[in-house]
């Protein structure tokens, strides 16, 4: 564990606010005959490919524990009082895109840190503390070198390599906060943006605006939160034992191997195959509303025929199969509200719920002189693995198991519609 680096060999002259900054170019060094190559250009080699290979692990891999680094108390004998934690081998990626290598388990004595650090807790002790991670480098290996000739001293000294290390520390929850940046990670509601068309167009829509926003920034003192534990002290305020570290935090990011993604992929892919969640067969598109005759229509989109010439037409909805759903009660509509006891109140009784093959869509349309209310709802088809609503050569309905909120709307002064924002 590696502390006190002086700061010239710290992260390659690269400051702890402006390593995720993106560089304005990356230049190379160009070799010719006759070229005298000194310090300068072997230096501006290796940085080089240095950072080229820490932008394509920050940009295109992220930040993360890529495997092991598990905090745990160690306790020796067994159920004896520990104030000692354990942090295992392990090896992350920072968000300089930095490899951070914990060649073997490493200790921290608690007790003694609460000790060296009583300035921490003026305002008393604190009552969990959190392990953090950070890369960390520093000159290693002495060697003789030629004495400067514009220098006063007599020293001929240099460090011949550089050694890349890391740094573990606790930190109090303000520390933690402060410090212990979380870089911006893509979830699924970023990939939920826009409303209404094909789910397949939606998701490569958003996509591409993720994308088109600008690259993310991050300002911290590159630390990583592994774990975080409770003290536990006396009626003395004496550190009597230390919980069990949770490694399973929210602020604890992790990247899995392109293995096990691939695996998790292909076990997706085979389950969405043999239930024809994936396939050439029918699939649900956009909503639509219309304020005239108070109608909610869910486009359904009809797959070609998996053999025949080109441009036959597509293969029709089986209309029963799609009968038998609603009168099984497998496709529900429910409206929300806040403020009610049961905020989802289902409301499919009151809906004439068809598939209209004419149009080739789902229609629901209020029953007698019904209107739609102005709120959310959620529309959610069930269909059953055994008997889904399929088209003529038994294709089922893509997805098997469906549901989308929406949200109906009376601008001021205009017809009631669909809230695009949902």
């Amino acid at each position: 564990m590696h502390t006190d680096l002086p700061d010239p060999f710290t992260h390659c002259g690269c400051s702890e606010t402006d390593c995720w900054a993106m560089p304005p170019e990356f230049v190379r060094v160009r070799y010719y005959f006759g070229q005298r190559l000194g310090v300068l250009e072997l230096n501006d080699e290796a940085l080089y490919h240095g950072g080229k290979h820490a932008f394509h692990n920050a940009r295109l891999h992220g930040v993360g524990v890529l495997c092991g680094l598990r905090a745990e108390r160690f306790v020796v004998p067994p159920a004896s009082i520990s104030t000692v934690l354990r942090v295992s081998s392990g090896a992350a990626l920072d968000a300089c895109g930095r490899e951070i290598l914990v060649g073997v388990d490493q200790c921290i004595d608690v007790a003694a840190w609460l000790t060296m650090n009583k300035a921490k807790l003026a305002t008393g002790a604190p009552t969990k503390l959190w392990v953090a991670l950070r890369y960390r480098e520093c000159p290693s290996d002495p060697s003789p070198a030629p004495r400067d000739p514009c220098g006063c001293d007599t020293a001929g000294c240099e460090f011949g390599r550089v050694r890349e290390g890391f740094e573990l520390a606790l930190l109090t929850d303000d520390e933690h906060a402060a410090q212990c940046g979380v870089v911006p990670a893509l979830g699924p509601e970023a990939l939920a943006a826009g409303a209404g068309g094909d789910p397949a167009d939606r998701l490569r829509r958003a996509i591409l605006q993720l994308t088109l926003a600008a690259c993310p920034t991050v300002h911290d003192a590159g630390w990583m939160c592994l774990a975080s534990f409770d003290l536990t002290f006396d009626g003395t305020g004496k550190l009597t034992a230390i919980g069990d570290p949770d490694n399973t935090i929210p602020q604890r990011q992790a990247l899995l191997p392109a293995s096990a993604l691939q695996a998790l992929l292909l076990d997706l892919a085979a389950d969405g195959i043999s239930t024809d969640a994936f396939g050439t067969g029918p699939s649900l598109g956009g909503l639509a509303f219309d304020a005239t005759t108070n109608t909610l229509a869910l486009a359904v989109t009809l797959a070609p025929p998996s053999a025949g010439p080109p441009g036959a037409p597509d293969v029709t909805l089986v209309q029963k199969t799609f009968d038998d759903l609603v009168s099984a009660g497998l496709v529900t509509v429910e409206q929300f509200d806040a403020a009610a006891a049961t905020p989802w109140t289902s409301i499919t009784a009151s809906l004439t719920i068809a598939y209209d093959a004419a149009n080739t869509r789902v229609t629901l349309v209020p029953s007698g002189a019904g209107t739609w209310n102005d709120g959310t709802y959620r529309l959610a088809i069930d269909q059953p693995l055994a008997t889904p609503a399929a088209d003529a050569e038994g294709r089922s309905l893509r997805p098997l198991r469906w549901a989308r909120r929406f949200r109906l709307t009376t601008p001021s002064g205009g017809s009631q519609q669909l809230d695009p924002s949902v």
